[in-house]
């Protein structure tokens, strides 16, 4: 899957990026030529994710997840 994040939104100059996910064999996989912001919030955040991110596909649920309980704690 593709998606297209924004990146440099602080700049005043906002990007597009495309991101590809690729999930194998129970990891994810990125590639990406920029690096959207969103990663590292994600990444600071993991540890407040009920039940961690042990396998790529759980990962992928939850970065993908766009609802308030993904934030507050609740899976």
């Amino acid at each position: 899957m593709t998606a297209s994040l924004v990146c440099k939104a602080e700049s005043g100059h906002p990007e597009l990026a495309d991101v590809a996910f690729v999930l194998a064999r129970g990891m994810l996989i990125t590639i990406r030529y920029d690096e959207p912001k969103a990663f590292d919030l994600f990444t600071a955040a993991m540890h407040r994710i009920p039940g961690g991110c042990s396998t790529g596909t759980v990962l992928v649920t939850r970065l993908f997840r766009n609802d308030r309980r993904s934030h507050r704690g609740n899976p």
